[in-house]
């Protein structure tokens, strides 16, 4: 399972636990959920400025706070060389902080996460 297929799985759990009800948390549920799509279309800078063009600084909600967190963790490797223990090391550090606020990833947790 590929950084893509994490960010989509985790974005899903996201949703179901916290059901939002902003529509630009919404927006960016779903853009989130699409990261593998566009990574196949070799567009992941589309699907940056795709949330980033929804993501507003001033969203302090709980929600909004896990949408950036699982955003950030797809960005993780997006201008540098890919580096898989540091990327199941902040895996494991989303997977904590959000079971923190009652959102269980269920994805085995991948111990080499070498490829987008």
């Amino acid at each position: 399972m590929g950084v893509a297929d994490v960010v989509r799985t985790v974005a899903k759990a996201v949703a179901r636990v916290t059901n939002p009800t902003d529509p630009l948390d919404r927006i960016r549920l779903r853009i989130l959920q699409l990261m593998p799509d566009y990574r196949d279309a070799h567009k992941l800078v589309a699907w940056e400025y795709a949330f980033k063009g929804v993501a507003s600084d001033t969203n302090e909600s709980d929600v909004g706070r896990m949408l950036q967190e699982v955003f950030d963790f797809g960005m993780l490797n997006a201008y540098a060389q890919f580096d898989g223990p540091r990327t199941v090391a902040a895996f494991r550090q989303l997977s904590d902080w959000l079971a923190e606020r009652g959102v269980v990833v269920a994805v085995p947790e991948p111990r080499e996460l070498t490829k987008w």
